[in-house]
């Protein structure tokens, strides 16, 4: 991101590492032609997808991080029978929702032990607060846990949600068990 006075610019990309900021000019690298180990490596057709975001504000602002999540992690549309709304919202919730833009949920996969969902997620802005997650179904217990997935302390739940604090940075795991869920 490149910021000043009150608006900007961001770059965002699907899959390159290789981007740096110099004398006020963004660069995007987006094909290196090394040889070792490989001399026929990255021979071929390439496709790139990048885009630049014009911005009021700071990065923060601008909501940088979600645009980003939004070009790299498209929807995926299933399609599906309608059903009957749920106890908790709409007809149609998200399955998980938190309160606060900077933080991202990047993970909800079924625990390794099989007990419950592991949902993990960060704090992406260098802000240090308070969340809340909500589920669209209830819960029966949540453990915040290590990253190996083990438990280390009960956290109070409030039907089909639970709040936390976090720091800046810094990553959270939790193990979640719906009320209603077999992995």
């Amino acid at each position: 991101d490149l910021s000043e006075g009150g608006y900007g610019v961001s770059l965002l990309n699907d899959s390159k590492y290789g981007h740096d900021v110099h004398d006020n000019v963004m660069r995007l690298t987006l094909l290196k032609s090394g040889i070792d180990p490989d001399p026929e490596a990255d021979q071929g057709l390439h496709r790139f997808t990048y885009s630049l975001l014009p911005h009021l504000g700071d990065w923060r602002e601008a909501q940088t991080v979600r645009h980003a999540y939004e070009l790299n992690v498209p929807v995926l549309c299933i399609p599906g029978q309608g059903g009957t709304p749920l106890s908790h919202g709409d007809a149609c919730p998200s399955f998980i929702q938190t309160d606060c833009s900077h933080i991202v949920v990047e993970t909800v996969k079924p625990a390794e032990d099989g007990d419950g969902l592991i949902v993990r997620l960060y704090e992406a802005h260098n802000q240090r607060g308070g969340g809340t997650l909500r589920f669209a179904t209830s819960l029966r217990s949540v453990q915040v846990c290590n990253l190996l997935e083990e438990p280390l302390a009960e956290v109070s739940v409030q039907e089909n949600r639970f709040s936390f604090e976090i720091r800046p940075f810094e990553i959270k795991t939790f193990r979640v068990h719906p009320v209603s869920f077999q992995a």
